[in-house]
């Protein structure tokens, strides 16, 4: 289904002169996993040592 929509967009905005269309889902899905890898040493250093780690931001949702 995803396949079929991506390419059905993708015909739709060369349509309109757009010269090139990207799939970047593989560098969304890669980005959350370090976060959640960034997330987890975090925690295990918060547990381990007493404050003064900065809370992870993120501009993406799972």
């Amino acid at each position: 289904m995803y396949l079929q929509v991506f390419r059905k967009l993708t015909q739709f905005l060369k349509s309109l002169g757009v010269k090139a269309v990207f799939d970047t889902s593989c560098s969304r899905d890669l980005s959350l996993i370090e976060c959640c890898h960034e997330f987890i040493e975090r925690y295990k250093h918060q547990n381990a040592v007493d404050g003064g780690v900065l809370p992870v931001l993120s501009s993406a949702c799972p």
